[in-house]
């Protein structure tokens, strides 16, 4: 910096262009956002205090909203495929076509159970907040293993 004449031009310039490399991970409002490091920030206690400063409200609220679309997505997934059985009672016309009478039938529960995932996703995400703040640094690890029961909502592949 001492090398430059005008100092303040060159960290204006650089301010920029940091500005500029990181707001995809930074301005929710950017074109070609992700908010997977913003919920990874928020989903790690040790780290999550930073979210919930004022300025970063907006980071905050995209990074829960991608939790809360991933959890709704995961139960999507993993809802259960329909017996033979059921498939031809309900869609008896679709009996030669089991792949697609069973898709169906997914999508009917994912559609039926998306509101209660929603909501217990969300209310779980704000008790996880308040968790989260009172724990202050800990282990991420040891935080989710120790309340798997707490967060089943939001804990993929953890007891319901």
């Amino acid at each position: 910096m001492q090398q430059h004449a005008a100092p303040k031009s060159l960290t204006s310039a650089m301010l920029r262009d940091l500005c500029r490399r990181f707001e995809a991970v930074m301005q929710p409002s950017a074109e070609n956002f992700n908010p997977l490091p913003a919920a990874a920030y928020l989903l790690d206690p040790s780290l999550s205090a930073m979210l919930l400063e004022p300025e970063q409200a907006a980071l905050l609220h995209a990074a829960k909203t991608y939790v809360i679309q991933e959890c709704k997505c995961f139960s999507a997934s993993a809802a259960s495929a329909p017996t033979e059985g059921d498939q031809t009672a309900s869609f008896p016309a679709l009996s030669r076509f089991r792949f697609l009478a069973s898709e169906i039938k997914s999508l009917e529960r994912a559609a039926a159970s998306a509101v209660n995932i929603t909501d217990g996703a969300v209310t779980q995400l704000a008790r996880y907040v308040t968790d989260a703040a009172e724990a202050k640094a800990v282990d991420a690890l040891d935080f989710w293993s120790s309340r798997r029961a707490t967060y089943s909502a939001t804990n993929h592949g953890g007891p319901t």
